[in-house]
């Protein structure tokens, strides 16, 4: 391993973009440094696969520290197989959450991450300058309740698009597919199915059917990915037949202009289901009307 080190520093200066070290065993904390030490001469480095070795904890965290600045242009890192525990992803996550380049990270058939682990990964995927696109966890210890974490976590980001599950087949339909299903879209009212999560685009699990209405929310958010959005409006269009103008009666007829206005623009986004918005359009009119008559014919006259 100190070999490698010397030859990697002896290397042009950002001369490497890919660089993986998998299968070798077990390597001491000092070589290690060494290694990464040595590639962080390399600015333009864009992938590390690191998976299948046996590094101590101080390994991960010499990596952590590392991640936070020295690896700019890094945005693909593979751990897959790896001896990566609860505090090394502890570590990696909270580094994660000042590097702005990582798209990428495979933290698969990690069997020893357990679900403090996962709380620790959902509170990266929590924090609004997390970057992560893609999280791969196939054929770890996922189960009910590191999903619901995952799921409570995707209710606030705007970045992950594409989770690997494998076979991790102790989510269960009644609980861990349930909360990542309300996290893309809660239908227990119009303003939690806004704030639902509208970027997941991919979820993959072998030999596991997912639940219709997940499949149904990934779909939109594929359909209409970087338009959040239009994503948000149709699914309330789909899920909510009835708008309950209630909550908007307060401020009288000065709201009404606002709610014609997005019915208006809606019809303008492209969908594959009946919406019918121009009825739900004069039902919405007619709630303002029939809650405020005195004022409609005040404004008439």
């Amino acid at each position: 391993a100190n070999h490698l080190a010397l030859i990697l520093e002896s290397r042009v200066a950002n001369s490497l973009t890919v660089f993986v070290l998998e299968n070798c065993g077990q390597i001491d904390d000092e070589s290690f440094a060494a290694i990464l030490r040595a590639l962080s001469r390399h600015s333009r480095l864009k992938g590390l696969g690191l998976g299948s070795n046996l590094f101590s904890r101080n390994s991960y965290i010499e990596l952590a520290t590392l991640l936070r600045g020295s690896f700019p242009s890094l945005y693909h890192l593979y751990l897959g197989n790896s001896t990566i525990d609860d505090e090394g992803i502890n570590e990696m996550a909270m580094a994660l959450t000042e590097n702005s380049t990582l798209t990428e990270l495979v933290v698969s058939r990690c069997r020893s991450i357990t679900l403090r682990g996962y709380q620790h990964l959902s509170n990266l995927l929590k924090n609004p300058s997390c970057s992560l696109q893609m999280l791969d966890l196939k054929g770890s210890n996922v189960d009910d309740e590191a999903m619901s974490a995952f799921a409570n976590a995707l209710s606030n980001n705007q970045s992950l698009k594409y989770l690997f599950l494998g076979n991790n087949h102790a989510i269960s339909a009644s609980k861990g597919w349930v909360a990542l299903s309300r996290a893309l879209c809660d239908v227990s009212d119009i303003n939690k199915t806004f704030l639902s999560n509208h970027t997941l685009q991919t979820i993959r699990m072998r030999s596991v059917e997912l639940p219709h209405c997940l499949i149904s929310s990934l779909r939109l958010n594929r359909i209409h990915r970087g338009k959040p959005q239009v994503a948000a409006v149709n699914k309330i269009l789909m899920h909510h037949d009835d708008f309950n103008m209630d909550s908007f009666f307060e401020c009288g007829l000065k709201l009404l202009p606002f709610v014609i206005d997005w019915f208006e623009r809606a019809k303008d986004f492209p969908r594959d289901f009946e919406a019918n918005i121009e009825q739900r359009k004069l039902s919405a009119m007619f709630q303002f009307v029939r809650e405020c008559p005195l004022l409609c014919v005040a404004q008439e006259a």
